[in-house]
């Protein structure tokens, strides 16, 4: 690798599978378990990522599954890391339509959605999670912390515990019992 700079220029040149390191290290940054706008939606990370997606070296090595990409969505069964729904949920709280489908495209390549994102998913314990607009809970508290979520033979879909205190410091003392609430997967929007 070699890294040269002259007045408010970088330039990089990478041979071999240094690619694939940075690639892996620019998806990791940008799929985390609690994506950040700022890296995830950052004109250069895009640029970098779209500029070396294309890249493949001689070896007969397969590809880290984080840099081979792939499709997701209910029209192809692939199901995407519960980052994609956190993406997601930030990008349609600012825009809708065809620039949605834009932000989001650039948010999850080397991706492709195809169709909806899945929505009868595990949610992983922890995640804080929009309720249901429906649910008699939504007005006392319209964000939810997912206690624990197992796949239900009886219904063939997810479910989940919601505790409804979201906004409760988790390291002081709680002023009572939580209320544990039970939903449908599929009802929940993963927000953080």
């Amino acid at each position: 690798m070699e890294v040269r700079s002259k007045d408010d220029k970088v330039q990089i040149e990478l041979e071999g599978w240094e690619p694939h390191w940075l690639m892996s290290m620019l998806l990791h940054a940008k799929l985390c378990d609690d994506p950040r706008p700022e890296v995830w939606s950052h004109p250069v990370i895009i640029e970098l990522i779209k500029g070396l997606s294309p890249y493949r070296p001689e070896a007969d090595q397969p590809l880290p599954w984080i840099l081979s990409g792939g499709v997701v969505g209910d029209k192809t069964g692939g199901q995407a890391p519960s980052s994609f729904y956190m993406m997601e949920a930030a990008i349609r709280d600012r825009v809708s339509g065809e620039e949605f489908e834009r932000q989001f495209a650039d948010a999850i390549f080397p991706w492709t959605l195809r169709g909806e994102l899945k929505r009868d998913i595990f949610v992983p314990p922890g995640s804080r999670v929009a309720l249901p607009e429906s649910s008699k809970f939504h007005a006392e508290s319209p964000v939810g912390i997912v206690v624990s979520c197992w796949p239900s033979e009886q219904f063939s879909n997810y479910k989940c515990y919601v505790s409804l205190d979201a906004d409760a410091d988790m390291l002081d003392k709680p002023d009572g019992p939580p209320q544990i609430v039970c939903f449908d997967a599929a009802e929940l929007r993963i927000v953080g």
